[in-house]
């Protein structure tokens, strides 16, 4: 900075400049100077990134290559193992396997996330919706699970959406009652899900999607989750409507108008 303060009342004297022109000068000589300085020191940072995505990558391509391999040959014991033990191993491992798939597609998400590099994707919603049930089969308990839904195509980010779905089906058994009910149901361009638990009071029914939200009661944990649900509406312009009473049960609809494919 001193260097070019002397250069500049050097060509003061020179060209014999005025007190503004030597003040802009200066200005714009502190500008250049620290846009070079920030980039070389930013670089370091930069390349440090650039290398840890391309080693997640990496490692997310080498991750994918034993998952095949158990899954190629879980399948080819299932055709040939008898003995009801050994059936019951082998699919702990074949769920193991898909346990790990799903940590492997949600990395790969989120990396694609971070680089904002995810394409929509058109899908049939009920097939969809029957599938993201199936994943509830082994924690839902006693709580019924239905769906209503006609045969309808959206586009949208998939897994995105598949997370928020997810999230709100798991609250609602999660805070559900003994023997309760899951109702999702597509209804007038909404997505509703509606459950039969202990409900929201209503002072608290605009605060729960908020981060780290928490009831007095615990119910909601820390809201990380809901308000992933809320980001992920908030981006793809989906109106979020809900309805609660206490002890009896809470609705919750998403607008998805916009991802309806004409």
């Amino acid at each position: 900075m001193l260097f070019s303060y002397i250069c500049l009342k050097i060509l003061q004297e020179v060209f014999h400049f005025n007190d503004i022109v030597f003040f802009l000068g200066n200005i714009g000589l502190i500008g250049i100077l620290g846009y070079y300085l920030a980039k070389i020191i930013s670089k370091p940072l930069f390349d440090a990134q650039t290398a840890m995505e391309k080693y997640i990558k990496n490692t997310l391509h080498e991750l994918n290559i034993p998952i095949a391999t158990i899954d190629a040959n879980v399948k080819l014991l299932q055709n040939t193992l008898k003995d009801e033990k050994n059936l019951k191993r082998l699919q702990r491992i074949s769920q193991a396997s898909a346990n790990l798939e799903d940590l492997y597609n949600e990395l790969e998400y989120l990396l694609r996330k971070e680089n904002r590099s995810i394409e929509p994707e058109e899908f049939e919603l009920s097939e969809f919706l029957d599938r993201i049930v199936k994943k509830f089969d082994d924690i839902k308990k006693e709580i019924e699970i239905t769906v209503s839904c006609p045969v309808i195509y959206i586009i949208c980010d998939k897994r995105g959406f598949a997370k928020a779905v997810e999230n709100l089906i798991s609250n609602a058994i999660k805070f559900n009652k003994k023997d309760g009910f899951v109702h999702i149901a597509f209804e007038k361009d909404k997505l509703c899900i509606e459950d039969s638990g202990i409900g929201i009071e209503n002072q608290n029914l605009f605060s729960i999607f908020e981060r780290y939200y928490r009831e007095e009661s615990g119910i909601f944990g820390h809201g990380i989750g809901l308000s992933m649900v809320k980001e992920f509406c908030d981006n793809n312009k989906i109106d979020i409507k809900i309805s609660s009473q206490k002890d009896i049960g809470t609705k919750i609809c998403l607008d998805i108008k916009n991802l309806i494919s004409n």
